[in-house]
């Protein structure tokens, strides 16, 4: 039987009996906790689906599944409010948040080719990421073999300064996995880098956030920066979350 202690166990992070270890906290706040690593499948609505990091395990009794994994399989969005050690799951009292395509609509979109495309979907077709979380929400974007090394494309949004902050998870789309070439995303404001991150095979999807105060217009692009093998290449940009101001 596996077995592992556990220093600095935090409940932010815990479905199934959220709060119910709160007696075994020390004072500080954290404690050491025997645990069993015996859960080898996790099925939601009878898919078998296991978290890439942070495995679940059982602690007294009750199993512990990360929370964000388990309601962004769901279809839900999570939520943390540090002020009140508050986790929200699906609806949270934040009005200001709104996926992207609810109201801001594409206002450009650029390609190499009528071969290669991208779709910013809202509550659609579910697509999966290369660890199979399902998502409803998400900007798509398919490359075929004509998008060459350092060629990029890009879908354009106006924000108009409306805006906060931009939030999403990026990565390589399940039916596209087995890919050996490498894609950058960048996520541009006003044409400022923001952020930028390499996928290549086997990377685990990024938690995007950037700050979007002040920019008019906000730049998804996808760059191949390694033309390996003449297939194609899928990326996603998943639950792509605005914050009003």
């Amino acid at each position: 039987m596996l077995k592992d202690k556990l220093k600095g166990f935090t409940a932010g992070i815990i479905v199934s009996a959220l709060f119910a270890g709160t007696a075994a906290y020390a004072a500080s706040g954290s404690t050491m906790l025997e645990v069993f690593y015996e859960v080898k499948d996790i099925k939601i609505n009878n898919v078998s689906k296991m978290p890439a990091e942070d495995k679940p395990f059982i602690y007294n009794g009750s199993t512990y599944v990360p929370l964000r994994f388990v309601a962004e399989n769901l279809g839900q969005k999570v939520g943390w409010d540090g002020e009140t050690g508050t986790v929200f799951i699906g609806e949270t009292n934040e009005p200001n948040e709104e996926f992207l395509g609810e109201r801001v609509q594409p206002m450009n979109t650029q390609k190499v080719s009528n071969w290669n495309g991208i779709s910013l979907i809202n509550h659609g077709k579910k697509i999966q990421d290369n660890l199979s979380n399902e998502y409803e929400n998400y900007v798509a974007f398919y490359a075929d073999w004509t998008l060459d090394t350092g060629e990029s494309m890009y879908q354009e949004y106006p924000l108009n300064g409306q805006y906060t902050s931009f939030k999403a998870k990026a990565g390589i789309l399940k039916e596209n996995q087995d890919s050996p070439n490498i894609v950058t995303f960048v996520i541009e404001g006003d044409g400022k880098e923001l952020y930028s991150h390499d996928f290549g095979p086997g990377e685990f999807p990024q938690d995007v956030s950037v700050s979007v105060k002040g920019v008019n217009k906000l730049t998804l692009k996808l760059t191949k920066k390694e033309h390996l093998r003449d297939v194609d290449n899928g990326f996603g940009v998943f639950n792509p979350t605005l914050t009003l101001k």
